[in-house]
């Protein structure tokens, strides 16, 4: 499991490896910029490198960089955004005290130091301005220069983060360098794999300087999964075992004659390891369901009389929840929303129409204790999120992690926030796991009713020790993986929800 790191835990460790380890700030920026010189020479044309620095340390690590590539013949050209004096000269008392030394060595050197426009010829871009250290908005000339970058087409390096991106959340200023590549500094950051700062990170690179973890440092509050987690964190399978062994799903799910996310969802959950799989759904839904996976059990009701007689049995005997794919919006379907809610002390995915139900009833929630929010999972996607948040779509995909935090904090439960990246928030907001796999193989209907299936059959395993916000992370990378091996298998264009679930099998 790998710790994104926060730019504060950022800064801890370099002030701990500096001032209690004793190696210079100088010789951890020289290590920085060295890093960064073999990334450009192995992989981009140097021919007429530019870098473009800001006031700060990260400013000093694009002055570093420029005096090694001017060493080895390079003739790099230096954009400045910070302060200017009165002469339209750099203002060296606004500068760092490592990005005055190496500022002044640059300009030992001889080599070209524009101030607040770029060079009009340029092979390859270093974007060295803000780093993790950008607070509130950007300057406006400084936009202008990273806008100037963005639309040069000349590839670009960003050294730590893109500028314009926030380290801690993913969020970006008014604009952020689009960059090629990322060479963030020892850890990787929330903000490089949290959308949107995500569409600007490129290909994502740790550069290891020697900065060691500082002993009092918080714990982090992002994590991502690696295959290398899968086999401690899926359910074990004891060789000594039966169906109850891996447990038993209901899927409260599927409208008249709307059986396609009844199956997709129940699929999942078999595919995911469940020992059963039971579907609570209209008799309109029945012959089409046993047709299409005969595996499963069926229990269907002809009129609104037999919901809650019937949902009361069939969750008294459910070791996991699924509730809401493709249930739609009649009274039945908020009759069995409530009645779940309110009767349910297993673990519980509300999904899709469940979400929208509550949306417009929020006090439905209010039957779940604290224990049963603490195993419940909501699985919105940004508009989903919208309506329980009430704001707009846009709110949401541009804060898609104070989305995912207030959804958990507002309504007590975890949330997992679908997303390119998608987020999974404890429901105490103690944890939040970002997802690394996917594909737009993924954008495809049935897709997050497999999603939820797989949240339930991983939940149901009586060998299941995770806690549910573990789980829905694990079920997110394992969903992600399914849609990589869908786009290798049909291509990404192509897939559909049934190549998902190929996916889950190879």
């Amino acid at each position: 499991m790998k710790a994104l790191l926060s730019a504060g835990a950022a800064r801890a460790n370099d002030h701990y490896t500096i001032h209690s380890l004793g190696v210079p700030e100088r010789e951890l920026i020289l290590r920085v910029a060295r890093y960064a010189m073999d990334i450009l020479t192995e992989g981009y044309d140097l021919g007429a490198p530019c870098i473009v620095c800001g006031h700060g340390n990260n400013g000093a690590d694009g002055f570093a960089l420029a005096g090694l590539l001017c060493e080895i013949g390079c003739k790099p050209t230096i954009v400045y955004t910070g302060k200017l004096t009165q002469d339209a000269h750099p203002d060296t008392s606004a500068m760092s005290v490592s990005c005055k030394e190496f500022y002044e060595q640059a300009i030992e050197m001889g080599i070209p130091i524009l101030c607040h426009a770029l060079s009009a010829k340029v092979s390859v871009t270093v974007d060295a301005i803000f780093g993790i250290g950008l607070h509130g908005k950007i300057p406006e000339n400084v936009c202008r220069i990273i806008d100037a970058m963005n639309q040069s087409g000349t590839p670009i390096l960003a050294i730590d983060i893109p500028s314009g991106v926030y380290a801690d959340t993913g969020e970006t200023a008014q604009t952020a360098v689009c960059a090629t590549e990322t060479m963030t500094v020892q850890s990787d950051k929330p903000g490089l794999h949290i959308y949107p700062g995500a569409g600007h990170a490129g290909k994502v690179t740790v550069a290891d300087v020697g900065i060691e973890p500082a002993p009092d440092c918080p714990a982090p509050l992002f994590y991502s999964l690696e295959q290398s987690d899968l086999s401690a964190l899926l359910p074990p399978r004891p060789v000594r075992s039966h169906k109850g062994t891996f447990g038993r799903v209901l899927l409260i799910t599927g409208s008249d004659c709307m059986a396609g996310a009844a199956y997709m969802a129940a699929m999942g959950a078999f595919r995911s390891g469940a020992g059963l799989v039971e579907i609570f759904t209209p008799e309109q839904n029945r012959i089409i369901l046993q047709q299409l996976v005969p595996e499963a059990i069926l229990t269907c009701y002809s009129s609104a009389e037999d919901i809650v007689p019937m949902l009361n049995e069939a969750i008294a005997r459910a070791d996991a929840i699924v509730l809401g794919c493709g249930l739609g919006h009649s009274q039945s379907a908020a009759q069995a929303v409530a009645y779940t809610l309110k009767t349910a002390k297993v673990p519980l995915v509300l999904d899709a129409d469940a979400l929208n139900l509550i949306a417009a009833q929020p006090a439905m929630l209010q039957s779940l204790d604290q224990a049963q929010k603490a195993q419940t999972v909501m699985t919105p996607h940004a508009a989903e999120t919208a309506r329980l948040l009430g704001c707009s779509i846009t709110d949401v995909t541009d804060h898609v992690y104070k989305s995912a935090q207030a959804l958990a904090l507002q309504y007590g439960t975890n949330v997992l926030l679908k997303d390119a990246h998608s987020l999974i928030c404890a429901h105490d907001g103690s944890i939040c796991y970002v997802n690394p796999t996917g594909s737009t193989a993924l954008s495809t209907a049935g897709s997050g009713d497999i999603l939820a299936g797989v949240i339930g059959g991983l939940a149901a395993a009586k060998t299941n020790a995770q806690p549910m916000h573990t789980t829905a992370a694990l079920a997110a990378y394992l969903h992600g993986l399914a849609g990589q091996k869908a786009e290798q298998s049909v291509g990404a264009r192509a897939a559909m929800a049934r190549d998902i679930l190929q996916g889950l099998v190879d």
